[in-house]
């Protein structure tokens, strides 16, 4: 492991976590293992599944890749309040452009696939029953989005087994799409 490449995803993370509006609460740190995750997708060591406590600062790293790389995440969340909570945080980060799919902003901007497929957001917060729907399988099979993307992240995977029992599209996220 190349200790440079640490270093500059610590300092980059470092100042991700911080704000510089109030530089006299700046203190925080990444931990170790948020940097190495950082580095593995940033550098695209393989599928990363990252497992850690409430709290641990994970989504700190599913922010930070597309930031990194100039590629799009796609982050899957159970709820759409989750979702407006990411997509909140994620503005507050400088080059960050996040979108939220749901039916209501769907319905609000008509043209909010075309946008995505435009390659418009860095970052496209959305939940299962969007992430299935026709329109976003569409532009997800676009040659020149799926070239842009970077990451997929599954927010609170291990609610999956039992979220799939009244979110039936929660058992087919892992489905490829026909041909």
């Amino acid at each position: 492991m190349c200790s440079s490449d640490l270093d500059v995803i610590r300092t980059v993370l470092c100042r991700l976590l911080n704000n510089p509006q109030k530089p006299d609460k700046n203190d925080l740190q990444p931990r170790p293992e948020q940097v190495r995750t950082v580095r593995r997708l940033v550098f695209r060591h393989g599928d990363t599944l990252l497992t850690a406590r409430t709290g641990f600062g994970k989504s700190i790293i599913m922010h930070a890749v597309p930031l990194l790389t100039d590629k799009i995440s796609i982050q899957l969340t159970p709820l759409n309040k989750l979702g407006e909570e990411q997509v909140r945080d994620i503005k507050r980060l400088p080059g960050a452009k996040p979108c939220l799919v749901t039916g209501e902003t769907r319905h609000k901007n008509p043209l909010l696939f075309e946008q995505i497929r435009g390659l418009n957001f860095t970052h496209i917060v959305l939940g299962p029953e969007q992430l299935l729907s026709p329109d976003f399988r569409d532009v997800a099979t676009d040659t020149r989005f799926v070239s842009m993307l970077g990451l997929v992240a599954i927010d609170e995977a291990h609610l999956i087994p039992q979220w799939r029992t009244f979110r039936e599209d929660y058992g087919h996220i892992f489905q490829r799409s026909e041909e």
